[in-house]
């Protein structure tokens, strides 16, 4: 669908589904309507408005980039990201804590089930969407999003803990958490994987459960860890051990942890271990 001006495409009834195979065009979408709108792309040089319904974006064997200028999802309505990308390409000031706001009203309870931003292939345990402004990449825009410029938000599913978004959870994650470990008001690449805005011992269990593994191919296959991410997950628990040890002999305060904490690794399976924090 070549979009020639701006569009508006009502959908009803509530079980009423209409598929396109993509939508472009230098123009903006509306979708009205309590139907859903399914496409396997949407990439326009305009706003995306959702004032009702659902408008889903189709798992195709990986991720797909979509672009938009503007982003607004009024009320009940949802956009599904499934396991896809998303550029919101905005001018002037930033759109980043809107798309946040978007995204803790998807994400709902963790299950990424409810209004709003959200994503029908996340789980909330592995999985889930992360989001980043492109500018604080320094240059490092993982290749799903294409070519984009520094005044753009970028939206993935992806795993709990990848904090960069590149499709993977390793120690250039762990160190953007590391460095923010106990700190409020923080976003997804600062290491609140959960949206709380802190980051704790919650976030990090998030991403040493994913510690070596990668997006498959298929970004919504099955993910394996890697065989070595085992001792590295170890070493990860000792820097962070370490790091709370200097942040209470320097009196620097650490979000929602009292006392001393000790390391407590609890193997999961043959392939991963859990390394999380108790308190003594």
């Amino acid at each position: 669908m070549q979009l020639a001006r701006d569009t508006t495409v009502t959908i009803t009834p509530a079980s009423s589904v209409l598929t396109l195979a993509s939508v472009s065009g230098p123009a903006s979408l509306t979708k009205a309507g309590a139907g859903i709108l399914e496409a396997n792309q949407i990439d326009i040089a305009g706003g995306l408005n959702v004032s009702a319904g659902n408008v889903k974006l189709l798992d195709s064997g990986g991720a797909t980039r979509n672009a938009v200028t503007s982003l607004n999802i009024a009320g009940v309505a949802t956009v599904d990201l499934a396991s896809n990308a998303l550029v919101v390409d905005y001018t002037g000031a930033s759109v980043a804590a809107a798309v946040r706001s978007l995204l803790v009203t998807g994400r709902g309870t963790g299950s990424w089930n409810a209004a709003g931003l959200t994503s029908s292939t996340a789980d909330g345990t592995q999985t889930a969407l992360g989001f980043v402004e492109a500018s604080d990449l320094g240059g490092a825009v993982p290749p799903v999003f294409g070519t984009v410029d520094s005044t753009a938000v970028l939206v993935r599913y992806t795993l709990m803990g990848d904090a960069d978004l590149n499709g993977s959870v390793d120690s250039v994650d762990f160190n953007f958490l590391a460095a923010n470990f106990g700190a409020s008001s923080q976003k997804w690449l600062e290491g609140d994987f959960n949206y709380d805005g802190a980051v704790d011992t919650v976030d990090f269990n998030s991403l040493a459960a994913n510690f070596g593994a990668a997006l498959p191919a298929s970004s919504f296959g099955a993910l394996i860890p890697e065989p070595t991410s085992l001792a590295i997950i170890g070493l990860l628990g000792v820097s962070l051990s370490r790091r709370l040890r200097k942040n209470k002999a320097s009196g620097r305060p650490v979000h929602g942890m009292r006392g001393v904490w000790a390391l407590c690794p609890a193997r999961r399976d043959a392939n991963t271990l859990v390394v999380g924090l108790i308190k003594q």
